[in-house]
């Protein structure tokens, strides 16, 4: 069975770096997005 390699992309985030050694950049994008909408959506119960 082959080894994946891994590719760990050089950034600035340390919490970037810590999921990038676990492979873990995916669930990143997803929270980000998350509160992206989360904070959209508290902004639209303010304007009310």
């Amino acid at each position: 069975m082959a080894r994946a390699k891994k590719v760990i992309e050089a950034t600035t985030d340390p919490l970037d770096a810590m999921l990038a050694r676990l492979q873990l950049s995916g669930i990143r994008d997803q929270l980000d997005s998350l509160l992206d909408e989360a904070a959209r959506q508290a902004c639209r119960h303010v304007r009310r």
